[in-house]
Order: structure tokens, then C-alpha cells, then sequence
């Protein structure tokens, strides 16, 4: 109970002054590493510490390069059908919600799901596009489909809640497809972690899957702050910082932290 009581007041009188200071950890340890497009680098006040003494840390996202934009990227993402339109007839898509997410890989991947009974129905395919023509080539199980393709948006990013209209022939049918967008363009996810400690005073609600919207400008960046608490009888721990996201490689940055047991 005593010592519970001296930590909580050691880690509130350092929290304040350190909010005072902005985290201002120029002083401590950084390491950083990098993806195709980000930079993350984590900064430790120090890291040697005693069970009394908490570790204060920055995690800082940044864009080290310009987004390649091509002709692809307004279609990465995932897509829920919105209508669809047979032969001039509408169809229910309320029945059998679909929803389709396209990678980077030129890869996609298709889920049906029955509100009817029966089983969903997961499948996957490839796809090209073709910008002087406007069309779209997927095969999936063997079997190729040619759509011409619009956006209802001219930027180089479709948004939230934008469309995508396909129209195509199919065994002697004519299709009149809209797929609506259902994620951001371009997000990454950072997460904290630790060993022999707890993760305290974040800067964010949760350690966990921060999702993190940088600006199209190099340098761009994003940073979140917080104390790791080292735990009672540990010799030795960790801060782990994480960057993913559906179109980039992960990034792991690690700095181990080793702690003097002196009660």
C-alpha cells in the first residue's frame, strides 16, 4: 500500500511536469524505422530506470515520401454494393450484402452474405485496369469479366461514401453495378505496447489501433505521448511501438528498458 501510494504520487508530479514541458524527450533515446511511405520513431526518456520511476516516451508518425499516385488508387480499398441493376430490372442487394476489398497486390478479395439463411460466400480474384480505355479486368475462379468503370469524384483519392459505377455484359445480361466506399483512403494504425510494465498517461483513449490520417505533404507527421510504469519484481522491460496499415509493410520499433529493483 506504501509503495503503491509513493508510485502514484511519483508518477503524477512527473506526468505534470512533463505535460508542462510538452514531453520534450530531445534528450532521451530514439530509434526509428521506416516503410514504403512512413517513418515511425520512438523516443524514451531513458532506459534504465528503478520500479519507482516511470519512463516517459514519444511515438511519432511521419510520411518520409510522396503518396505514388497512379492510376489505381482511387479503386485500393474496400467497397459494399450499393445497387445493382439487371437488364434494367433493380435487384434486392438488402438479401445478400456484398462487399469487396482490392489490394495493392492487384488481388481482391469478395464476401456475400446471406440475411436469408444459408451460408456466406468468400472468394478472391485478380484485377487490372486499363486507364486509356476505363475498364476493369477481374478473374476470379477462372472466369474473367471485362466492366467499364466510373467515380463520382475526380480526385485522386475516392473518399468516404463516394461510388463507383461498373457496367459490363454476363452471359447474355447487361449489369448496372454502384459500389459505395467504406474505408478512408490511405489509413494506418499505430499501436503501444510493453513488457514488465504498463502503458500509463496516453495522449490517446486507447494504446491500440490509433488510426492516423497524415496529410499528402512530406513531413507530415503525427506524435502521442505517454509513461511506461515499470511492474513490482521486474528486472527488465519493453516498449514496443507498431505501424500497419491494409497497403504498406508493418513497422516495429523496440527499445528495451531495464529497471533497478531498489524497495
Amino acid at each position: 500500500m506504501h509503495r503503491n501510494l509513493i508510485l502514484f504520487i511519483l508518477i503524477t508530479i512527473s506526468f505534470i511536469a512533463s505535460c508542462e514541458e510538452g514531453f520534450d524527450l530531445n534528450t532521451g533515446i530514439t530509434l526509428s524505422e521506416q516503410n514504403e511511405l512512413y517513418s515511425l520513431e520512438l523516443n524514451v526518456s531513458n532506459n534504465v530506470t528503478d520500479d519507482f520511476s516511470p519512463v516517459h516516451f514519444n511515438a511519432k508518425v511521419k510520411r518520409h515520401a510522396e503518396y505514388n499516385i497512379n492510376s489505381d488508387s482511387r479503386i485500393l480499398g474496400s467497397w459494399t454494393l450499393y445497387s445493382l441493376t439487371i437488364d434494367a430490372e433493380t435487384t434486392n442487394v438488402a438479401q445478400f450484402p456484398t462487399n469487396y476489398l482490392f489490394y495493392t497486390d492487384q488481388t481482391f478479395d469478395k464476401t456475400e452474405i446471406s440475411t436469408v439463411g444459408g451460408d456466406d460466400l468468400y472468394s478472391n480474384g485478380v484485377w487490372t485496369i486499363d486507364k486509356n480505355t476505363g475498364t476493369m479486368t477481374t478473374t476470379m475462379a477462372g472466369e474473367t469479366t471485362t466492366v467499364n468503370f466510373t467515380f463520382d469524384h475526380n480526385g485522386y483519392f475516392i473518399p468516404m461514401d463516394g461510388f463507383m459505377v461498373w457496367d459490363y455484359d454476363k452471359n447474355g445480361y447487361n449489369y448496372h453495378k454502384i459500389l459505395q466506399k467504406m474505408s478512408p483512403p490511405d489509413p494506418v494504425y499505430l499501436s503501444v505496447s510493453s513488457s514488465g510494465g504498463t502503458i500509463e498517461s496516453l495522449t490517446e483513449p486507447s494504446a491500440f489501433d490509433i488510426t492516423i490520417h497524415l496529410s499528402s505533404d512530406v513531413e507530415a507527421s503525427y506524435k502521442i505521448s505517454g509513461s511506461f510504469v515499470p511492474g513490482l519484481d521486474y528486472s527488465e522491460g519493453n516498449i514496443l511501438a507498431t505501424l500497419s496499415g491494409d497497403h504498406y509493410s508493418v513497422i516495429n520499433v523496440n527499445i528495451p528498458i531495464s529497471i533497478e529493483i531498489i524497495y
